[in-house]
């Protein structure tokens, strides 16, 4: 992490890689879903 960057930078930052995370998870569940019935 870098020392330089503000707390709102490094909280932007987590939120987008989140956002990004949850919406694979997401979509693998989605799609596993359809897959099976």
């Amino acid at each position: 992490m870098d020392a330089g960057r503000t707390f709102d930078g490094c909280a932007t930052g987590s939120f987008v890689s989140f956002e990004l995370f949850a919406g694979i998870v997401y979509t693998n569940i989605f799609e596993n879903f359809i897959y099976r019935t």
